[in-house]
């Protein structure tokens, strides 16, 4: 089944490229395709005088490929407060990946086992897996591995 094309509309590519109206038109002179609102390109040597008000996102896409050194470094301006927002979703984004990774592997570890672990087990095991994990992030991958994995500690059962 083809994919279906995907559209989007001036205001979503201003905020995409967080850049003014005047920088789109730039990119629209350098080769961007643009379309009205029932989606029919519009030439723009001979209508400027129309507003684009669609854009494929293939196209934006190849275009933003194409023209990479318009969005690169420095030519996106933030202010002080949103490098440093940028910096910690970024170092938090890091964090994720490594909690998910080592979740993944954890639960790797505990299908290949024959018997149940202890939560002491599964602290070194994560350990040894990432050394800088938090203990929260533990707890909570601990709290989700399925109760059968999992040797609580306690009185065994008696078997009556």
């Amino acid at each position: 089944m083809p994919e279906k094309e995907r559209w989007i509309s001036w205001e979503f590519l201003l905020k995409r490229w967080s850049i003014e109206p005047g920088a789109v038109y730039h990119c629209i002179e350098q080769g961007l395709p643009c379309y009205d609102r029932d989606r029919t390109i519009i030439h723009w040597e001979d209508r400027c005088e129309e507003t684009p008000e669609q854009f494929k996102m293939d196209d934006v896409e190849l275009f933003e490929d194409e023209h990479s050194y318009l969005f690169e470094y420095g030519n996106v301006s933030l202010d002080a407060k949103e490098k440093r927002e940028l910096g910690q979703l970024r170092s938090e984004k890091e964090k994720w990946n490594a909690s998910l990774k080592v979740a993944v592997e954890i639960g790797i570890f505990c299908g290949e086992q024959d018997r149940p672990m202890t939560g002491p087990e599964f602290d070194t095991k994560m350990l040894q897996l990432d050394k800088d994990i938090q203990d929260a992030t533990m707890r909570r991958i601990r709290k989700a591995i399925p109760s059968k994995y999992k040797n609580k500690g306690g009185r065994p059962k008696k078997n009556t």
